[in-house]
């Protein structure tokens, strides 16, 4: 079978390292996978390369460009049927879903309809201005519901996002996302900090943009570092909020203690040498990053919010804080790194809890 990915683009994210596990997969099984990127700008030549490796083809045509996207289409299910071989579209494509979902409709083409977020809010800041934004909103409310009616099966990586984009379809299902074979390899049976007595070190990864709210990180790390002096932060990953976040850095008591390397190739070796994973997430579609922190026996912390509560088991592979409470969270952190037997528990349970 052919299955045509339509998705905006292919960066690194949850999203892209759950397709660079499944594709391969896919191939193995002798399926043949095309994707349309319509936001051809918006590519890591990583994951193109990764995806490429398992003999998909990456092809960019602008979402807007409708006419185009459609002779796209009816081309592969032409050669596909000449080869006797079958045609479906798996639509990544989220608030802009309709895109796919009407020339696949219009050439009768299956069609899955999968979504990876609780909400599509615009992360730019020339989308959130207000008239843009209202109009984005408006256009996602309108288009979605129609995607998903149109859709033969809709899927979300999480109960939360199932329940808030699905619920109405046909046939729904949650699509787990699973953690890279290389994070399972060699797991540590303790982390670096408890072998060699080095200082806590909590690691936040994501990128830096209002969803992932590092700005309320910062403030508790502050917090937190009252506590556990020699204490360390780093944040990996990139994004338009860095400028506004080295500002803060600057004017904080213990910014010393933070580091900021951008975005990092070698995530196993640095969760290795952390203590705990921290996320002031706003939202998420699925806390993959939670998931992977967890297979090195790595606890979490983080806010109690859309797919964060799919990834986190509160109070045995880690704790979930009410939303913005980051007082509650920077206590949450001072007990799991003074408390090593409490700690090794969480460990064990956060290990057992990836791997199964």
């Amino acid at each position: 079978m052919t299955l045509i990915h339509m998705i905006a683009g292919l960066q690194t994210g949850g999203i892209e390292t759950w397709l660079t596990r499944v594709i391969p997969e896919l191939d193995r099984r002798g399926h043949r996978n095309v994707f349309i990127v319509t936001k051809p700008s918006n590519v890591d030549d990583s994951i193109v390369q990764k995806l490429k490796d398992a003999n998909a083809e990456i092809h960019g045509i602008p979402g807007y460009n409708l006419p185009a996207l459609y002779r796209f289409l009816r081309k592969v299910k032409q050669a596909s049927e000449n080869q006797g071989e079958k045609t479906a579209v798996v639509n990544h494509l989220q608030a802009t879903s309709i895109v796919g979902a009407l020339p696949a409709k219009a050439l009768g083409l299956p069609t899955f309809l999968i979504f990876h977020n609780v909400t599509f809010r615009a992360q730019s800041d020339l989308a959130r201005k207000r008239g843009l934004s209202s109009l984005r909103d408006a256009f996602v409310n309108m288009t979605v519901p129609v995607s998903v009616r149109l859709a033969d099966e809709c899927g979300g990586c999480s109960a939360d996002v199932v329940d808030q984009w699905a619920a109405k379809a046909k046939s729904k299902t949650v699509i787990r996302y699973c953690v890279d074979d290389a994070f399972l390899e060699d797991s540590p049976t303790d982390t670096a900090h408890q072998e060699n007595g080095s200082a806590p070190r909590l690691i936040n990864i994501g990128r830096l943009v209002e969803q992932k709210d590092q700005e309320s990180l910062l403030k508790m790390f502050d917090i937190f570092a009252e506590s556990v002096p020699e204490a360390e932060l780093l944040i990996l990953g990139e994004g338009t909020l860095r400028p506004k976040l080295e500002s803060q850095i600057a004017g904080m008591k213990h910014g010393a203690a933070v580091k900021m390397p951008g975005v990092r190739r070698d995530v196993k070796e640095q969760l290795d040498a952390s203590t705990l994973l921290v996320m002031t997430s706003k939202w998420e579609g699925y806390g993959l990053v939670c998931l992977e922190a967890a297979s090195r026996g790595i606890p979490t912390v983080a806010f109690r919010v859309a797919g964060i509560r799919d990834a986190v088991r509160d109070g045995e592979t880690g704790i979930l804080i009410e939303p913005g409470n980051i007082e509650q969270m920077a206590e949450a952190c001072r007990t799991l790194c003074t408390d090593r037997e409490l700690y090794n528990k969480f460990s064990r349970a956060a290990r057992e809890h990836a791997f199964q």
